[in-house]
């Protein structure tokens, strides 16, 4: 899952006719000089096998001589890295690099930087005097790459003796498998933005006391994550001391800073081992743009409509152990601030805009418990934000310092669809949901607060607009997760609970009815008799019930209603008092849950076959009214 380097380079040699890119090919691959070489070389392929850096590479020769100049700009497009050449003894060749050929490139990729590398071949007949070539530097190269950023590097070579020839094409593989424009801007000797970015969440993820430094434990786990070695203590020393001896805010109390970590990087980038940082930045997910890779932080994760999305275990330890690394107090309560430093690697806190009600200033801190439930929440909700939230905060590496693939997959699991659930009367989830419908005022929103109060703490459903709360109840096969959705409803607004989107979204059905008013459980029976079968349990759970209770208008009461029909009694529920503690309601709700309405294959099949039967019986309908209608009007006719 961890992004993979290019698996193919295509190098293209442009420049003036004249300068040797044919001989630079032939050499290469004849290890000898030839001094009769075609106007040009076909394309060449060199295996894997053959390169230093395991990449299959494509040769590319070019030349005005046999090519339009169309040509050459659509192969300058086509290739991965341009190898600008031009003759070490020809100083006309030298400045047309800058007014032809730079230009000419740039035009030909349509302003999209490529990296080109400035090749000066004939070594073996040019001055090589060190003065002759630090004026070649400051005359012609100097003022190219300060104009030209894409321009990386500059290599002197010899077709003809073979000097630096291979370095050509390694250089060039580099290039383009450890891109420098990303992570370096050479003109201002500094790293991008990016990369300081890419990097400060690297630092973060690897600062485990959150003391905003490394120490050499820290230090430890972050080489042994990248190159599966850890340093001595001697390499540690030296490290530390390198970047004293140049960053002075680079070391502190022994240990290495932020500054002191960018420093380092920035040294690996100018002394050319920019595979090492690159090795860093894909270790922690990073792509050749510096964004979390989509294999890496959001990979498929299919989830069946009528499934539930849960968190794996090895996720729960994760954010568990994530959890404490912040409560530096262990008092269970992290702190806005705290929150918020958590979250640090991450675009946001991930559940931040679904808040719907916010607590005052002095109850912004957030338990154990909390913290795992909106988990569950997101993963519910959004399993894809859920795993790209934890690919962010560092899950892959710890899932590949356990032994296992790396895969943020990992992460979470998916549960049987409720539909099998349903046919074998067993559930063997953490998760259940729950629909609370029925009339405004009912007290349905004060039953969601208390949820939320051992849960969520919040009441969330922001971004969907449908009030949401999750808690934790004690059931016979130990603590659960109930996560119940609130609906207001009128009596004719059955569609929430009759149709196939409940059966496969909900595990029980709460109609919530106001025992005080004596018009609330007609309406509720309506509700309850187009709940949708086979689908959820039902339940009526009798509200506001502190209150005197009214005689029900309805034709049955309450009790009577339920016995009939063999629903389980109405549940006495009161949010002001404690005599009937809305937590029975929520025990009584997972329960039913936890085994669902059972029913056979040939129901399903039934059910199936009506929703499909019904627009042709709904046709056949209106066809024989419209017979009937017509025999009608037939025999007034004749009568008349």
């Amino acid at each position: 899952q961890l992004p993979a380097m290019k698996d193919q380079v295509r190098i293209v040699l442009v420049g003036d006719r004249g300068v040797g890119k044919t001989s630079l090919i032939v050499s290469l691959l004849k290890e000898k000089f030839d001094s009769e070489v075609p106007p040009m070389s076909n394309e060449v392929t060199v295996p894997q096998d053959a390169t230093p850096e395991t990449v299959t590479t494509n040769i590319v020769d070019t030349s005005f001589r046999v090519q339009e100049e169309l040509a050459v700009a659509n192969q300058i497009l086509l290739a991965d890295v341009v190898c600008l050449v031009y003759a070490l003894d020809n100083e006309a060749s030298m400045t047309r690099l800058q007014t032809y050929w730079m230009p000419f490139i740039r035009r030909s990729v349509g302003g999209k930087l490529k990296p080109v590398l400035l090749i000066g071949n004939k070594s073996d007949v040019s001055e090589q005097q060190e003065a002759a070539r630090k004026k070649r530097i400051e005359q012609f190269f100097t003022p190219l790459m300060d104009e030209f950023q894409e321009c990386e590097t500059y290599i002197e070579c010899s077709a003809k003796t073979l000097k630096q020839v291979s370095e050509v094409f390694r250089f060039a593989q580099k290039a383009v498998l450890y891109p420098v424009a990303p992570l370096y801007h050479a003109k201002r000797h500094e790293l991008t933005p990016a990369a300081e970015h890419a990097l400060t969440r690297v630092f973060k993820l690897c600062d485990l006391d959150c003391d905003e430094l490394l120490c050499d434990d820290e230090l430890n786990g972050f080489q042994s994550a990248v190159f599966n070695l850890p340093l001595s203590d001697e390499e540690l020393k030296n490290v530390k001391n390198v970047i004293a001896s140049s960053c002075k805010q680079g070391i502190e109390d022994d240990a290495v800073t932020l500054s002191g970590f960018f420093f380092l990087n920035k040294l690996f980038i100018e002394r050319g081992r920019l595979e090492t940082t690159w090795a860093v930045l894909r270790t922690f997910g990073y792509d050749d743009e510096l964004e979390l890779a989509a294999a890496y932080a959001r990979p498929p994760c299919p989830v069946p409509v009528d499934a539930v999305a849960e968190p794996s275990p090895s996720a729960v330890t994760f954010l568990t152990r994530l959890y404490n690394q912040h409560d530096l107090d262990g008092s269970d309560a992290l702190e806005q601030q705290q929150l918020e430093q958590l979250f640090a690697t991450a675009p946001a806190v991930p559940w931040q805009r679904d808040v719907l009600d916010f607590a005052t200033d002095s109850d912004h801190h957030t338990s154990l418990n909390q913290f795992l439930c909106l988990w569950r929440y997101l993963c519910w909700l959004d399993p894809a934000a859920y795993l790209e939230t934890l690919a962010y905060l560092g899950y892959c590496l710890h899932a590949s310092s356990s032994g296992d693939e790396g895969s943020v997959l990992d992460a979470i699991q998916v549960s049987r669809s409720r539909r099998d659930e349903r046919a074998a009367g067993v559930a063997n989830r953490d998760l259940y949901v729950c629909r609370l419908v029925g009339r405004q005022a009912a007290g349905k929103t004060s039953l969601l607060h208390a949820l939320a109060a051992n849960g969520s703490k919040f009441l969330l459903g922001g971004e969907r607009g449908r009030r949401t709360a999750i808690g934790t109840v004690q059931t016979s096969k130990g603590p659960k997760y109930l996560l119940i959705e609130e609906y207001s409803i009128d009596r004719d607004q059955v569609s929430v609970v009759a149709d196939d989107e409940c059966a496969n979204m909900c595990d029980v059905v709460v109609v919530v009815y106001d025992t005080s008013d004596p018009s609330s459980f007609e309406d509720a029976t309506l509700l309850q008799q187009h709940v949708v079968s086979p689908g959820p349990h039902c339940i009526f759970a009798a509200g506001k019930a502190d209150l005197v209770a009214a005689i029900q208008e309805a034709v049955e009461q309450p009790e009577e209603y339920c016995q009939q029909r063999h629903l389980p009694l109405p549940i006495a529920v009161s949010t002001q008092s404690s005599e009937h503690p809305p937590q029975a309601l929520f025990e009584a709700v997972t329960e039913k849950a936890l085994h669902p309405r059972k029913f056979s294959s040939n129901q399903a099949a039934n059910r199936q076959a009506q929703s499909l039967l019904a627009p042709v019986l709904t046709t056949l309908g209106v066809a024989a009214l419209a017979y009937v209608a017509y025999r009608v009007f037939r025999r007034r006719t004749t009568i008349s």
